[in-house]
């Protein structure tokens, strides 16, 4: 699977990244808190947000890229010294071909997601005393088909701390989207989005509470999932 995908307008992105040298991304818990309201502040006026989950090393995401004219209107909307070079070259490809746009999409993205570890990592770097750098430099992005993967990102992402043996019951592990989904209370996920690919409330707690959840993706490509 391809992990360094293209940003495209309406598509759907596991985003993800590690640390270097597996050192530790949250010295506490309001770090963690810091890190979703850096991302709010960088990633979300380009993205729909579906689900995350902070690990002690690494972090998950399930994200969809805003259309193009959406992405324009928070832009319009910013004062001139928050426009950065990547939003206006988007504005002026408008009217050209279509590829230009997603190319400047895309671009933007990236500058986006850079621009977020950077300031993470400053100010990080600033309450501790630290220096360098604190994640590896290229993070990850793999393009996902919903109709197919939508489902079983969520569970993944829910139950990452199981995975990695942190606790037994996910339900134990309170860095993930899940309980503000279920609490329908989130200024991180458009919770709407997510029940809508689920159907209902019952129905996504009842998946995520599924021990045949194996038997659920047979057949599915899985790759590109840490």
């Amino acid at each position: 699977m391809n992990t360094n995908a293209v940003f495209i307008p309406g598509q759907y992105y596991h985003v993800y990244n590690r640390s270097n040298n597996r050192e530790s991304l949250f010295k506490e818990s309001q770090n963690r808190t810091f890190f979703l309201e850096k991302f709010n502040q960088y990633i979300r006026p380009f993205c729909i947000v579906h689900a995350y989950a902070l690990m002690e090393n690494h972090f998950h995401y399930s994200i969809k890229v805003r259309e193009v004219q959406a992405i324009v209107n928070y832009i319009a909307g910013l004062q001139k010294h928050r426009v950065s070079k990547e939003m206006a070259e988007l504005v002026q490809s408008l009217g050209k071909e279509e590829h230009i746009s997603i190319d400047c999409v895309n671009q933007l993205l990236i500058r986006q997601f850079q621009n977020f570890f950077i300031s993470y990592v400053k100010s990080i770097n600033k309450i501790y005393d630290r220096s360098g750098s604190l994640f590896q430099k290229n993070f990850k992005r793999s393009l996902y088909d919903p109709h197919v993967k939508f489902k079983y990102l969520q569970y993944y992402i829910h139950h990452n701390a199981r995975k990695h043996k942190v606790v037994k019951d996910f339900l134990k592990y309170k860095h993930h989207s899940y309980f503000q989904i279920v609490k329908n209370q989130s200024k991180f996920i458009d919770v709407k989005e997510v029940l809508n690919e689920f159907e209902s409330l019952p129905a996504f707690i009842e998946f995520h509470n599924s021990v045949q959840y194996r038997e659920s993706f047979s057949g599915i490509d899985l790759d590109g999932f840490l």
